[in-house]
Formats: structure tokens, sequence, C-alpha cells
């Protein structure tokens, strides 16, 4: 292992051993890391898939729950080479590591339309296209004119895909996002800088930004031909504020769990649990998590390859 990753090395990826798993996600909770690998390049990543049987790929961690034990597991973050924006007309295109802050930054100077929207969302552009973020009734996979993926063997360009309410056809074909080719429209750099304050303005009125947290802890579901949207319920049943030791339901929105200061992994499932169980006695709903809760032999893994959001 040790010759393994000095060849890593070489190939210009920084290593690091026993990482605190708190640094890289906005909840603010989680154990250590036997290895978190930065992935600066192409030939990089395919090394790793080929001597790991299975490894998480992160992104900015922003919708992400680790569990607090020791996970042998390597996680790889897309640094260097998956941070660069190009632009050409009005299709822009940015690798998988791009925040999504800088992407809005650059698009504002080029007066290039369309994800204001995603202005004020801490993640990266992977994640984002992983999970199809989206808000304030936009999602960032209509914006998509193509994907660059690996799928564990080759490395090509493609149309052919899906979007779905925060999923996509590339959670479920296994596939890594490398980089991704929007189609936006022209519009002006002060048009698109009024959009984006509009939108930031609106979340951090209305959401706990503030706040460590892994954002909406729920999916939006239809029941009954009606569409739920779990922070509603779970406020009208009187949960807002309700506390498991540092882990508690915002009081600001009820969609939110935050972490006040020394919060737990255990502390928040067990708050998931309850209001989940409350809702299903009181509500008759189950819900389901939008965020990505990666615990020991629970760990979710897509073939030999996970994505946790990246976003």
């Amino acid at each position: 292992m040790d010759k393994f990753l000095k060849t890593l090395e070489k190939k210009d990826a920084l290593i690091l051993q026993n990482e605190s798993l708190k640094k890289h996600c906005s909840f603010g909770i989680g154990g250590i890391a036997k290895l978190f690998i930065y992935c600066n390049n192409v030939k990089t990543l395919k090394l790793i898939h080929e001597n790991f049987k299975k490894y998480y790929i992160i992104g900015y961690g922003t919708n992400v729950l680790f569990d607090d034990k020791k996970n042998k597991i390597p996680f790889v973050k897309l640094d260097g080479y998956f941070k660069k924006i190009s632009f050409k007309g009005i299709y822009v295109t940015a690798g998988a590591g791009v925040n999504l802050f800088k992407l809005n930054c650059e698009l504002k100077e080029k007066g290039l339309g369309g994800l204001e929207f995603t202005y004020g969302i801490p993640g990266s552009v992977g994640g984002a296209i992983f999970m199809n973020a989206g808000a304030f009734g936009q999602e960032i996979g209509n914006y998509v004119s193509s994907v660059k993926v690996f799928d564990g063997k080759k490395i090509f360009w493609t149309n052919s895909f899906q979007f779905f309410y925060r999923n996509s056809s590339f959670k479920k074909k296994n596939l890594i996002i490398l980089s991704v080719k929007f189609k936006l429209f022209i519009s002006n750099k002060e048009k698109i800088e009024k959009l984006q304050n509009k939108y930031f303005l609106q979340r951090k009125a209305s959401q706990p930004y503030d706040k460590k947290s892994a954002g909406s802890v729920f999916k939006r579901i239809y029941f009954e031909n009606k569409l739920i949207i779990p922070a509603k319920i779970i406020d009208n049943l009187g949960l807002k504020g309700v506390k498991i030791n540092d882990a508690q339901v915002s009081e600001k929105h009820a969609g939110f769990i935050i972490n006040n200061n020394n919060a737990k992994f255990k502390d928040v499932i067990k708050l998931i649990l309850k209001i989940k169980k409350t809702v299903k006695n009181k509500a008759h709903i189950n819900l389901e998590e939008e965020i990505v809760i990666l615990k020991g032999k629970t760990n979710v893994h897509f073939g030999r390859l996970s994505y946790t959001h990246n976003i």
C-alpha cells in the first residue's frame, strides 16, 4: 500500500492519512478517514479505481452525514484538473470539482444566465449534477448539454442521461461525473447579479444559513396526489426546535437539522428517526432522506463507485 500511495503522489495526488471528516462536510460531524486523496487528474483517478475495490468520491460534503467512527474506505476529492472552467459562446464547460459560487461568479462576468438559482448552494458541479440539485422551482439538470463521465473502464462524453427529482441516471448507471457542459443564454452582468443576490438573500432569510447543517434533510414527496413539503408537516406537528443533545430541528426552517456545537452522528440519526416516526404515526406519510448517510456496513455503494454529493 505504501508503494502505491507513493505512486499516486508522483502522479500529483495529495494524500492525507487519518484525516478528520468534520473538515470536509458542512455538518461538522464525522470520524476519521484512513485515507483522504485529492485527485488532480484523470490518470490518478484511473489508478485509484484499479487499486481500490471501493472508494467514495465526494464534493464539498454539503448534503452528507458521516459516521463518527473510523472509515477504512478511501475518500477521493476531485481537484486540480477537475476545477477548470472554459467558455464557448453560450456553452460553458465546468469540471466536477468546481465550486458553484466560483462558477456563478465566472458566469456573471461572461454575461451568461440560467444558473443564478444555484448561487448560494455551497457545493460542487459534479455533486449538483449527480443529485440534480434544485431550488426555487428550478433544477440544474435543465441546463445540461453533455457530461464527461468515467464508467470504470473508459472516459467519454455523453448526452444520453435523465434527470429526476434529486436524482439522475448517472447515479443509476454507476458513472463518475468528470466535467459538465451547460447550455445557457445571453444576459448581462447587472441582471445576473441582481438575480444571484435575490436568491442568496432568500436563502439567508428562510434557511439557517449561518448554522452547521447538510441542507434539507428530507425530499419532497407526492402523497394522495398532493405535493408534500416536509418542513411544513414537521412544523405543523410541533417538531420545530426539538433537540437531541446538540442536534436540533432548526427553528428557522423545520426541514433542516442543525449542529449547534458538538452534535454526534447518533444524535442526528435519532432525531431523523424521531421525525420520521412522528410524521408516519400522525400524518401517515413516509419521509425519505435527501441527505446521504454514510455509516459503517450500511454505507451506500454504487457498484465499486460511490458519489456522496456531492455537492
